[in-house]
């Protein structure tokens, strides 16, 4: 049996449904896009102006623009814009004020404020006149771009030509593309502070191996301005270095100066120091002096100084100390001219450290000129050196040493060092440091000899150079030990080099998010960069389920049975409630009061393991899962660790979302060619139908008008006739009860009704059907069923449709029947059995589908629009019954049962 089939929701032929769908596809591909451009680039600006081209174009809009709110909610600046040509540039700043304080709160609770008409909404009446009026807005959306729950831009939509309704659709993409934004400033955010800290790290050495490596005052001074003006991009850098020394703090003199091209220098110029107002000079203030804008901040600047701000167009500044001891040795002063500057804590961090350098190398260079000028005064500057320095006999024992050493050494006089071996004194060390080491070398090369040691029971390392000291025979007669305290410089480097690998690792994670479409391949390789960045012992990811009711493991690390004592599968449980609705990573120890650690608390320190920290992975401001890293030790996690993951997190949702939106956007083109297949064959079949009655009608019509036809022959024309009318009208009639279905106009007409009536009426339209192919046709009605709430007609008609389907893939010869009977005492049911040629197993599941044939072509053996199981499913349905099909395959038949409920 080849049943008709059809499809109501799931296969819309419509050009509407097919219009709907199309716009699906376009919403999809253009949320596609701004996702893909936010992990292929990691300069904002390049992303943005992508976003606002793409949503633009899109979505048919006037205008579509980024604006950043500023951290006071003062100001919120157009950063990159999208218009049609007929439209203005909006790009610049304007007043948060003037949109009222009513809009400001809708935007920083993160609710979408969405206007249809302008002209007619009150909510825009405080800007409708001064802001919108002039820009000839008729529309308009602004959707918020939140991150940690503060308000940091604005995506606005627009229109200008005429109203627009912005759908629910509309809105949850918008929602969905300020989502993307919001990673797109966090990840912009990230790599700027990267690249900034590394820029900064590296002047910091460079600045360092200049006042380490020369004792030339004019050397380092030049050298640090230079630095600091390149690395900050200032306008204008000098020092201002009171002379002669010690300094008499009344004025100082530009001695050395960086300017970029078309700064007005001031090299040369004598200055008063800072002061603030009548209480002091700020030589004498411990903290920096930061002026954002000079404008605003008079009070802190003298009559003079104020003078010379003007003359050199200096707007803001940064002035430090350098400060060794007690003593000020110069001032380093930091200009931006023509507009205000904001000095940042990392900024003024930053020139804090240099100054403290500086201090040091100016201080070392002038006790280097000192040396010269007599034996006291080396005696002084041998004392006074930062670094320890000891005159060793050629086996390494001490003459004398200066007070550096000693303190090195824990020594509190000279003496106790005097003839003792200085590695005994330093490291604790004698006979395995003395025979091969650096002193054996400097003795058998007579070169100097420069190596680190970490001293990790001190926490500290050192660097030693060891140069000789030769008599009048060019015979080594003594050794210089000189031992510095590198620490310091050791940690800037080891936080540079974990800082690239953090900035490696993120784009690792990017690049195999973006490069692949497979799933399990982007959780693996990602999870592997992050424990290769952390070093975690173990861990996993794990992902919700499509009903959110289980977290699943995607990626493990540590061994599977290791990772699962880490977390709970369930999300409702607390702890894992708790981490799924956070923003930021969760360490064990800070789980809110009353909640259990994730897993067995006994299990995992049985397993080794002392502490994990989790990290949500959302997608779509939703929780989908979470990344889990553990270690074996206890220890504390870092905020450039949190960020790393949450950024991790965020990368790792957007890869799910990735392929979501792939997969997504896969069915919706399957759906639309479907259906686009689906028409292609309702039209032929359409065509088909209604050819054969109108043939026939036509040809009998030319016999029936030649006179010479004979009366049997116009008997059997109009015979004909009759029966191809009849066979149109039921084939229109059944398009008028779909179309009735489809737009919702079916009416009822529902009275309590024998389940038997309509049954035996359907069957007395159909025996002579039946009768006609040799079918016999089987009644077994059971009698005193009870009543049923029904449309007389309709179910007929559900009834008809059954007979004459079982009817019509029955051949002659074999048999329809038909009974009712209880099920429950709530339900009774109706069953229309045939022993014909039966359904194809996979075809059974679609049977009932509007317009779906076993044989969709026009030159099947059976006729039908395939819409009659279609109505009657329909039909069936409308009166709260429900209706199956089965069959045992081809050739052996099929049967049909309609549920319905029983009145009362």
């Amino acid at each position: 049996m080849e049943p008709e089939r059809t499809s109501i929701a799931q296969q819309p032929d419509a050009p509407a449904s097919l219009a709907a769908a199309e716009a699906r596809v376009r919403r999809e591909t253009l949320l596609y896009r701004i996702t893909t451009a936010v992990r292929e680039s990691l300069e904002l600006n390049e992303v943005l102006e992508t976003t606002v081209i793409t949503i633009g174009r899109s979505l048919d809009l006037c205008r579509c623009y980024v604006a950043f709110v500023d951290k006071q909610r003062q100001v919120v600046r157009v950063a990159q814009e999208y218009h049609v040509p007929e439209v203005g540039s909006t790009t610049g700043d304007f007043a948060m004020g003037a949109y009222g304080s009513e809009l400001l709160g809708i935007m920083e609770s993160g609710v979408i404020f969405a206007v249809d008409d302008v002209a007619t909404d009150a909510r825009v009446a405080p800007f409708r006149d001064r802001v919108l009026g002039p820009l000839g807005v008729k529309s308009l959306m602004y959707v918020p771009v939140l991150q940690d729950r503060r308000l940091v831009a604005v995506i606005g939509y627009s229109t200008v030509r005429s109203q627009r309704h912005w759908s629910d659709e509309e809105k949850e993409l918008a929602r969905a593309i300020a989502d993307q934004v919001s990673v797109a400033m966090r990840q912009a955010e990230l790599y700027d502070r990267e690249r900034r800290t590394a820029r900064y790290r590296a002047m910091l050495n460079r600045i360092g191996r200049a006042v380490r490596g020369s004792l030339e005052l004019d050397t380092i001074l030049a050298q640090t301005v230079e630095e600091m003006g390149k690395a900050l991009g200032l306008d204008r850098c000098f020092v201002l270095a009171p002379g002669p020394f010690p300094p008499t703090l009344e004025t100082a003199t530009v001695r050395f100066e960086y300017c970029k091209p078309g700064i007005a220098s001031v090299r040369g110029l004598k200055m008063p120091l800072w002061t603030r107002g009548r209480e002091g000079k700020v030589a004498g203030v411990e903290e920096p002096l930061a002026i954002s804008d000079i404008n605003e901040t008079p009070r802190f600047v003298s009559r003079r100084k104020a003078e010379l701000l003007v003359l050199t167009e200096t707007r803001a500044m940064l002035c430090v100390r350098a400060v060794y001891g007690d003593q000020v040795l110069a001032v380093l002063e930091l200009d931006r001219c023509y507009e205000p500057h904001e000095w940042s804590k990392e900024e003024i961090d930053l020139v804090t450290e240099v100054t403290a350098q500086l201090a040091v190398g100016i201080h070392n260079a002038l006790l280097f000129r000192r040396v010269t000028s007599g034996e006291q005064q080396w005696n002084t500057t041998f004392n006074s050196m930062t670094d320890g320095v000891a005159l060793l006999e050629p086996t390494g024992t001490i003459r004398r040493c200066n007070e550096s050493m000693m303190r090195m050494c824990n020594l509190s006089r000279a003496s106790d060092a005097i003839g003792h071996h200085c590695y005994e004194l330093l490291y604790g060390e004698t006979e395995s440091m003395r025979d091969g080491g650096p002193l054996e070398r400097v003795r058998s090369t007579g070169q100097r000899v420069q190596i680190e040691r970490d001293i990790p029971a001190r926490g500290v390392s050192l660097r030693e150079s060891i140069d000789p000291i030769f008599d009048e025979d060019q015979q080594i007669e003594g050794l210089v030990l000189v031992v510095r305290d590198v620490t310091r410089e050791r940690e800037t480097e080891r936080a540079i080099r974990y800082r690239n690998r953090q900035l490696a690792a993120l784009n690792a994670i990017a690049a195999a998010t973006t490069q692949s479409l497979d799933q399990q391949a982007i959780w693996d390789g990602s999870f592997a960069r992050i424990i290769e960045v952390t070093g975690a012992d173990a861990g996993a990811i794990l992902l919700l389920d499509e009903e959110g009711t289980r977290l699943d493991p995607v990626a493990t690390h540590g061994g599977a049975a290791r990772a699962a004592l880490l977390y709970h599968r369930d999300p409702w449980d607390p702890a894992t409630a708790v981490v799924l609705a956070a923003d930021l990573p969760i360490a064990t120890d800070e789980f809110p009061p009353g909640c259990e650690p994730l897993g067995d608390p006994l299990a995992v320190g049985q397993a080794g393991l002392g502490c994990a920290i989790y990290t949500p992975i959302r997608s779509q401001r939703r929780p989908v899962g979470l990344i889990v890293v553990a270690y074996t030790a206890k220890r504390a996690f870092s905020a450039n660790e949190r960020q790393l993951l949450t950024v991790a997190g965020q990368q790792i949702g957007a890869a799910l979302e990735n392929a979501r939106l792939v997969e997504n956007l896969q069915l919706a083109l399957d759906r639309v060619r479907e259906a686009n297949r689906l028409k292609d064959e309702f039209l032929a079949t359409v065509s088909h139908e209604l050819r054969t009655p109108l043939t026939a009608i036509q040809g009998w019509a030319e016999v029936l008008s030649d006179p010479e036809t004979s009366p049997d022959e116009a008997r059997e024309g109009l015979a004909t006739i009759q029966q191809a009318s009849e066979s149109l009208t039921q084939l229109i009639s059944d398009l008028l009860e779909m179309s009735r279905i489809e737009t919702r106009m079916l009416r009822l007409e529902l009275n309590r009704i024998d389940p038997n009536y309509p049954v035996r009426a359907a069957v007395q339209t159909v025996r002579q059907m039946a009768d006609t192919k040799g079918i016999a046709l089987l009644e077994s009605l059971t009698p005193g069923l009870p009543e049923v709430d029904a449309d007389s007609g309709r179910m007929q008609q559900v009834m008809w449709n059954l007979l004459v389907n079982a009817t019509k893939f029955t051949p002659a010869g074999g048999h329809v029947w038909v009974s009712t009977e209880f099920e429950s005492p709530r339900h009774i049911l109706i069953r229309v059995r045939d022993d014909g040629i039966g359904i194809e197993p996979d075809f059974l599941p679609h049977v009932f589908e509007r317009f779906r044939q076993a044989d969709g072509s026009a030159t099947r053996s059976y006729g039908g629009l395939g819409i009659g199981l279609s109505l009657v499913r329909s039909f069936v349905e409308a009166h709260g019954g429900s209706v199956e099909a089965h069959s045992d395959g081809i050739g052996h038949g099929a049967q049909f049962t309609v549920r319905l409920k029983v009145a009362g």
